[in-house]
């Protein structure tokens, strides 16, 4: 059978026309169709709120936690004479050491060493002294603390200091080198039974530092939001482990030939105990036996427990 031209093309165009519509049919049954359900995510588990840290109060100056009932009280320093040369010039033993919140051993002048007991609550500081002149080298350490620095007299590398830094407000017991205003000490006089030149009989105590302050005019109000030195987290039971060093069963501090300080673990009270040798060389005079109960033991004179950095810890070589 024959198909004209004409008739190939008419039949064509009505079949794709067919196609067409039968093509937009699928395309409206599809749309109209309801789309399926998304798949839901699974629930993620809630996250445990952390537990709270509880907050750090250390002491400034121990790195211990506070007493419930500690004030917020400005560092005080006192200078204490160190001497133990002959009998005369002779300073040990000394009183108020063991009280102190912190104690530093600085070497100054001729190869001996001075201390500067440091307390932080005016009403538990004992007799302490004798008293002695300050130091330049006690005084950069306590400037940035705003402590109070309690002394008689003091070498003119310490006034320059409190001139530079405008420090008087905060000095007692300075001089007036370079026009630097001054404040008065409160302390008292006590020969100890011996004989012993003036500057190793001067005391002073807390009572007779807040009659000097309160003369001043001193506000002793200071909360502190840090410590002296970077003590271990009390919160957690930590110690300062020192990594690669044995366990010291005793310390051995040399400032001279004629200045040692000791520090001995006693098992007992997990406590390193300081003491200070009395002669290590030939001296003029004849050192006097140490007050009765000062500890005098093997050449030395012992100090107490000194409440600081190498204090504490289970076992020998650990600090808080």
């Amino acid at each position: 059978m024959k198909i004209s031209r004409r008739k190939f093309l008419r039949d064509s165009a009505i079949a794709a026309a067919g196609l067409s519509v039968s093509a937009l049919a699928g395309c409206g049954a599809a749309n109209s169709s309801t789309p399926a359900a998304p798949t839901q995510a699974p629930t993620p588990a809630p996250t445990p709120s952390p537990t709270p840290e509880p907050p750090y109060d250390a002491d400034v100056l121990t790195g211990e936690k506070r007493a419930a009932d500690a004030k917020d009280s400005r560092i005080i320093g006192v200078m204490v004479n160190n001497m133990a040369n002959t009998s005369r010039q002779n300073a040990r033993p000394q009183r108020g050491l063991s009280s102190a919140k912190m104690l530093m051993e600085i070497k100054v002048e001729g190869g001996i060493t001075r201390f500067c007991a440091l307390y932080n609550d005016i009403d538990q500081i004992p007799e302490v002294g004798p008293i002695r002149s300050g130091r330049d080298q006690f005084l950069q350490l306590l400037i940035p603390w705003q402590a109070l620095y309690y002394h008689d007299g003091e070498s003119v590398f310490c006034t320059r200091y409190i001139k530079d830094w405008e420090y008087w407000d905060l000095n007692i017991g300075g001089k007036s080198y370079f026009d630097t205003p001054t404040h008065s000490l409160v302390a008292h006089r006590d020969k100890r039974g011996r004989d012993v030149a003036v500057e190793h009989t001067e005391f002073t105590s807390g009572e007779e530092i807040q009659k000097a302050v309160d003369k001043a005019g001193i506000d002793m109000t200071r909360h502190y939001n840090s410590t002296f030195f970077i003590f271990a987290d009390y919160r957690y039971g930590e110690y300062n482990d020192l990594a690669g060093c044995d366990s010291a069963i005793s310390v051995t501090l040399r400032h001279s030939s004629s200045y040692r300080t000791y520090f001995d673990y006693d098992e007992s009270t997990k406590l390193y105990m300081m003491s200070l040798v009395l002669r290590v060389a030939p001296v003029r005079g004849e050192l006097r036996p140490a007050d009765p109960g000062a500890g005098q033991h093997g050449g030395r004179v012992r100090c107490g427990k000194p409440r600081q950095d190498l204090s504490g810890g289970d076992r020998p070589g650990r600090v808080r």
